[in-house]
């Protein structure tokens, strides 16, 4: 391959890699560290920073539909996971349920996208009270 069909290659994949790897590791970091937060896993330290990844990404201003929807798509999969057991019960519910409990983290996720950029530049005590 010579050198300036790499960089057309090159060209064609960073729009992409730029767009899409974000939402993809946060994602599967937020789920990852919140599921295993719980039974059986018990790694409670988990609980401690599962949110850090979509907290992080707020400082890079992404659009509000990409996090909120990469937030959606977490919660849905963190609470279909959790709640795996009511398979027993209703498929239905089980699904309905997740989608339920999943707006839960989208809405705590507007509010972080909306006051991180606010308070990116204040001092520490501002910050730290939010």
């Amino acid at each position: 391959m010579s050198l300036r069909e790499r960089k057309e290659v090159q060209e064609v994949l960073r729009p992409f890699l730029v767009r899409w790897i974000p939402p993809f590791a946060v994602v599967w970091l937020t789920i990852v560290l919140w599921v295993c937060a719980f039974p059986p896993y018990g790694v409670a330290e988990g609980a401690y920073i599962f949110a850090v990844p979509f907290c992080y990404w707020a400082f890079w201003k992404p659009p509000l539909r990409r996090y909120l929807a990469a937030g959606f798509l977490s919660g849905f999969a963190i609470w279909f996971i959790l709640l795996c057991w009511l398979r027993h019960v209703t498929w239905l519910g089980l699904t309905a349920l997740s989608v339920y409990l999943a707006f839960y983290f989208v809405l705590w996720l507007g509010a972080v996208w909306w006051a991180i950029p606010r308070l990116e530049n204040r001092g520490f005590g501002v910050r730290l009270l939010g």
